[in-house]
């Protein structure tokens, strides 16, 4: 359980799906095997890492209006801390234990367009809830080993047979400057991300590693005609102290988007050169979504009014 994931808003990230043949780049492998499989074959399927300590499941998968994909992941963690709730007047908590075999689990939504994106070859837009623990990179690896057993016949040669994998790359339509032009920054927060390994170990006498989040909240410029300065000033401050990240959230139209910047290269650049990277460096789509119905941080079935949203996006 997170306190930071609430029940009345999610964010989604725009990506852009890729279908490949594992051994041919150049073939079109036929999404609609890739849809059969998914949906014929999701709930057998069972996905473990770290020694079955972290386990992934697809919960649901369907196709809807004969176009959009809707997959539904649950990711659950055995060694997850018990979760707490503390009352708002006063501060007293209580602790709801899991049984022995439960672990704290979460969910998230992933829709696939199924009508191919115009003059791109394998690629499908898509859009992916944000959600700890169902990383873009963790989704790809769940739908590439569920769907390993493909063997597609190439209906040019009798002799080969292809198996598919897949790819999921954010989107990004605009940089930073076509980005902050209109509307108003929100927030500017800097991120430190760090892989610690404890001195306690675990059941099979492995360091346990976790990750370690460090954040830095900047105050917004009062003049958005000195944004890219500002963000430059910060972006050079936040490398001096350790941060690798820093995340810009921006609201224009009612709309609340989200990107980061990475600070990996920016020793050498004055802030001059900073703020012109800044600039033409990609904004990311990542949508906050406002949902009248709650959402659960883990449900057994998916969320309609989130899913028609998300395809709203699309």
């Amino acid at each position: 359980m997170s306190v930071l994931v609430t029940e009345t808003d999610r964010f989604v990230h725009s990506c852009e799906f890729k279908l490949e043949s594992s051994i041919d780049l150049q073939f079109q492998f036929p999404i609609t095997e890739f849809t059969k499989h998914t949906i014929g074959h999701y709930k057998s399927f069972l996905y473990k890492r770290e020694k079955g300590t972290f386990i992934y499941r697809i919960l649901d998968a369907k196709l809807l209006a004969n176009r959009y994909l809707v997959i539904f992941f649950q990711f659950t963690n055995k060694k997850s801390a018990d979760p707490a709730f503390a009352r708002i007047d006063n501060g007293q908590s209580r602790i709801v234990q899991k049984a022995p075999n439960e672990g704290g689990a979460c969910t998230n939504h992933l829709v696939i367009d199924t009508q191919p994106i115009q003059g791109g070859h394998n690629t499908y837009n898509a859009i992916l809830e944000s959600m700890q623990g169902l990383s873009r990179t963790t989704i790809c690896d769940i739908l590439n080993a569920l769907i390993r057993t493909i063997k597609y016949q190439d209906p040019d040669d009798k002799n080969v047979t292809h198996t598919p994998k897949v790819s999921l790359r954010f989107l990004a339509k605009m940089n930073f400057e076509q980005q902050l032009k209109e509307g108003k920054v929100k927030t500017i927060v800097a991120y430190k991300d760090s892989v610690k390994k404890s001195t306690m170990l675990d059941d099979d006498s492995m360091s346990i590693e976790y990750k370690q989040v460090s954040t830095l909240e900047f105050s917004k410029p009062s003049a958005m005609s000195m944004i890219f300065d500002s963000l430059a000033r910060i972006s050079k401050f936040s490398k001096e102290q350790g941060y690798n990240r820093i995340k810009i959230t921006h609201e224009k139209n009612k709309i609340t988007q989200s990107s980061d910047y990475y600070l990996d290269d920016i020793e050498d650049k004055n802030y001059q050169e900073t703020a012109d990277d800044i600039r033409l460096a990609p904004f990311t789509e990542r949508y906050k979504i406002e949902l009248n119905l709650p959402i659960k941080i883990c449900d057994s079935k998916y969320h309609s009014e989130l899913v028609n949203k998300m395809i709203s996006h699309l």
